[in-house]
């Protein structure tokens, strides 16, 4: 069972990441749809990867769900996503929101590699320094 305080880092940056994803997509306006779906997507999986990978500094448990389920889940908006380009594919559009989903995967498995990549020599190079 999930403590109530983990519950509520979750609920916490939730908000903050709702609130986040908001901004963007409400700053790039109704043209700027597909642009801002991608920066939220990377921008949350680049900061999921980065707290999910090992890491020098420790992390307490109620600050990596808020960080990770918390504000990752809620600024990523994979569904919004998903249903713009159903919504796109029923309309007998092909090329476009095939594309943006695969701009979207790319992106997102590229940070997320850049990011663990990154990680895992910094752990490696505190490792070989004595550093905890």
């Amino acid at each position: 069972m999930m403590s109530r305080g983990r519950a509520v880092a979750i609920a916490l940056g939730a908000v903050a990441g709702a609130g986040l994803r908001w901004v963007v997509t409400t700053a790039a306006g109704s043209g700027g749809t597909d642009a801002s779906l991608l920066v939220v997507n990377v921008l949350g999986t680049a900061v999921l990867a980065l707290f999910a990978s090992e890491h020098p500094w420790r992390i307490p448990t109620r600050a990596r769900a808020l960080l990770t389920a918390g504000f990752c889940g809620a600024v990523t908006t994979w569904s919004s996503l998903a249903v713009r380009t159903a919504s796109e594919l029923n309309r007998g559009r092909l090329a476009a929101p095939l594309g943006w989903l695969l701009v979207n995967l790319a992106a997102g498995i590229a940070v997320a590699a850049m990011v663990r990549s990154a990680m895992q020599r910094r752990v490696g190079a505190d490792s070989h320094r004595g550093t905890p």
